[in-house]
């Protein structure tokens, strides 16, 4: 009975901690956010992911983080960079996974929405046979979510992609958060539910300013917009 209680005790405390250090990273990441640099929060990615042994798998998801963020601070241009500086021929299909996931995302935002598409489907169909490395890998659901957005900007099955890409909402990163959000702002509009447009137009002004401002200014962005909405 001791050992029971104990056992709960100490399942407890770890759900807590675990909970606290989540919060925690969140709310430092939203900070940094808002700063009109993204190269603070770009560092702090990398800072984490020194803990990922394998150096391919590392540069990778670095490479990833970085392309994310830039995007989110309409850095296109350096975000294509970004990509094309890594090796990815022979790289593990992990890492493949993480390349075609970030070119899809720079593809939508350049406006070439049937190309972002092909890579996110890409990136889904490598990770399907992909292995953990040392106990990483991609998450499935995200590059799920990457499909339904380019699926939503392409006006295919819009209701049934905004309720699913809303139901899955909550439980991403901040950072893919905001990209769904993005993609949810498009779909609202297109079937001119207004109200729920301005929620996620508010979400990503109160979490991520400068991405609301990227959005509104980048010339691709309003011809998606025109084009797709």
């Amino acid at each position: 009975m001791d050992n029971l209680v104990m056992f709960l005790v100490f399942l407890a405390f770890f759900f807590i901690y675990f909970f606290y250090i989540r919060t925690k990273n969140k709310g430092n990441v939203i900070r940094l956010l808002k700063k009109k640099e993204p190269t603070a929060l770009i560092n702090v990615f990398s800072k984490e992911l020194k803990r990922i042994k394998n150096k391919n798998v590392r540069e990778a998801f670095t490479a990833y983080n970085t392309v994310l963020v830039l995007i989110l601070y309409g850095r296109l241009n350096e975000a294509k960079s970004t990509i094309s500086r890594m090796e990815w021929a022979n790289s593990e299909p992990l890492c493949q996974a993480l390349n075609f996931s970030a070119q899809s995302l720079i593809y939508y935002f350049e406006g070439n929405i049937v190309e972002g598409l092909a890579m996110a489907r890409k990136a889904r169909a490598v990770q399907s046979y992909s292995t953990p490395i040392q106990g990483v890998r991609v998450d499935e659901n995200v590059l799920n979510a990457y499909v339904d957005i380019g699926e939503l900007l392409y006006g295919q099955n819009s209701n049934e992609k905004i309720s699913k890409l809303r139901t899955v909402f909550r439980g991403f990163p901040i950072i893919v958060q905001l990209f769904v959000a993005w993609a949810l702002m498009k779909g609202y509009h297109e079937i001119n539910n207004m109200e729920k447009y301005e929620e996620m137009k508010q979400f990503c002004m109160k979490n991520a300013p400068n991405f609301l401002l990227q959005i509104e200014d980048n010339k691709s962005t309003r011809q998606t917009l025109k084009s797709y909405v």
